[in-house]
């Protein structure tokens, strides 16, 4: 190899070891080149701190218990979801100083924001998307074709992000289909259903909480800072999803640029139709069987198998001395992980909200 690059003079000093540049060297080098220096953003220190096998281990044996694990199938576990549908292919980001998150800024805001939550398997089968619209009261007669065909459920709220109250429109979404799908023999009647999600705060709503467990549906919340790697949406699908919904914008702006070549704009209507046309059918095209197979193999949440994240360069294998034994305890109920539909949680969140309604 090194001779096919031409490195034949250098060959000599290959087993020589190099000494590290200095900062002061680094810092001329950046200069001189104009250069700049970042760290990866997605890679934050409480990643870091999170990504250690025994803490990963830990979720698996609490997720995956001797009671639980024997009911899992290919048919029967879910992970679900929100992605930002944005009307420009290239977005700002406003991004406050020391902030977690940063608030997307669109190129044009005459038009509603839209998030999608998607919901996945290992399987063929999964739930349509649950789409959010803001600003709005009711939804649109130019949507609700596709809501009354069943491409999709739409919700309309203030803001078009997740909160509580469209977390419990999902939970009505999703526990409708896999009454569905029960009905059908596709899901076994007395077959429980696992859903895997992040631990978003507008998961925290009792009411939505109470509906999965009525009808036999486990609930269940990633360790903090891991999703990146054990989310298979993260893992597999995300990417995918937006190329092909920016490519299905691209495509579609132009056609109507050309179908209405008299300069008119498009009104917001329009460009509602347009984001839940392309995200339907982006949707499609990214979850495909392979895409959803390889996203929870990866994530050894099907087949369940934690071993494989060992491979992940972003894990350390700390098997010898645990860091975490028994997972990391964050958030406000300090605990390392989260049984949602336990009965034990949901009771301690209802007094939790009880409690801020007396206040």
């Amino acid at each position: 190899m090194s001779l096919h690059f031409g490195l034949s003079p250098v060959i000599k000093h290959f087993d020589k070891q190099l000494v590290p540049p200095s900062p002061a060297y680094v810092s001329g080098f950046v200069s001189k080149h104009k250069l700049k220096v970042h760290s990866p953003s997605n890679i934050t220190p409480a990643k870091l701190n999170s990504a250690f096998m025994s803490n990963i281990r830990a979720w698996f044996n609490f997720m995956f218990n001797k009671d639980i694990k024997p009911s899992v199938n290919k048919l029967n576990i879910f992970n679900a979801d929100e992605w930002n549908a944005d009307f420009c292919s290239s977005q700002k980001l406003i991004v406050p100083a020391e902030a977690k998150r940063a608030p997307a800024s669109t190129e044009d805001h005459s038009y509603n924001h839209i998030s999608i939550m998607t919901t996945i398997g290992p399987s063929c089968i999964a739930p349509p998307p649950f789409i959010i619209i803001s600003a709005l009261k009711t939804v649109p007669p130019e949507l609700m074709e596709y809501k009354k065909a069943g491409s999709c459920e739409i919700h309309v709220n203030a803001s078009g992000w997740m909160d509580r109250n469209a977390f419990y429109c999902y939970a009505v979404h999703f526990c409708s289909w896999v009454t569905i799908c029960r009905s059908l023999g596709v899901i076994q009647h007395n077959s429980p259903v696992f859903l895997i999600l992040d631990g978003h705060p507008s998961r925290l709503c009792s009411s939505a909480l109470v509906l999965f467990a009525k009808y036999f549906i486990f609930v269940f919340t990633l360790p903090g800072n891991l999703t990146h790697i054990m989310q298979p949406f993260d893992v597999g699908i995300a990417c995918p999803l937006r190329n092909a919904f920016r490519m299905l914008m691209r495509r579609r702006k132009i056609k109507w640029v050309e179908e209405h070549n008299d300069g008119q704009k498009m009104k917001a209507a329009d460009r509602r139709k347009l984001i839940v046309e392309c995200a339907i059918d982006a949707e499609k095209t990214a979850t495909s069987l392979l895409n959803k197979e390889n996203a929870f193999r990866t994530t050894g949440l099907f087949p369940i198998n934690p071993e494989i994240l060992i491979s992940n360069p972003y894990v350390s294998d700390d098997t010898e001395d645990p860091k975490y034994p028994d997972g990391i305890r964050t958030g406000e109920f300090e605990v390392p992980f989260k049984w949602l539909t336990s009965p034990s949680f949901i009771f301690s969140l209802q007094k939790r909200e009880m409690v801020k309604r007396i206040k």
